[in-house]
């Protein structure tokens, strides 16, 4: 199965007009019909790294390896340990400015629960780092 994904030129705004514009380097990627699927569910209290950001807000990041040619989905859980309803979800994956990750999905499921969808296209294995942002 071939997909092609828009690519679109992203044109700096205000102060930042001096940059160069940037183009996605995958404009077309071949998504196998085979492809493997990762799948974690998480609480709060499993995150690698807590920040208390203040008034109630707290920053959870959670690493882990992509495998080759493979979606995975990270599911972060906020009910489990102490109701926290996440407000922003976002996602870093070594090498990234090389060989692009796709993100296929980063969105609120509802009040309590966020999930990313990630696939890995490349031959190699990839350490990601998943960062909720919640509110308690």
């Amino acid at each position: 199965m071939r997909v092609r994904f828009n690519t679109k030129v992203i044109k700096p705004r205000g102060s930042a007009r001096i940059l160069k514009t940037a183009r996605s380097a995958n404009t077309a990627v071949n998504i196998p019909d085979h492809a493997k699927k990762q799948k974690v569910t998480v609480a709060p209290n499993d995150a690698k790294t807590t920040q208390d950001l203040g008034q109630g807000f707290y920053r959870f990041t959670f690493f882990y390896d992509l495998d080759p040619g493979s979606f995975f989905t990270f599911y972060f859980r906020g009910r489990e340990y102490s109701n926290y309803k996440p407000i922003s979800g976002g996602w870093w994956a070594v090498n990234n400015l090389e060989d692009l990750v796709i993100c296929n999905s980063n969105y609120a499921v509802d009040d309590y629960d966020w999930v990313t969808v990630l696939y890995n296209p490349t031959d190699y294995t990839r350490q990601a780092a998943f960062v909720i942002t919640a509110k308690q």
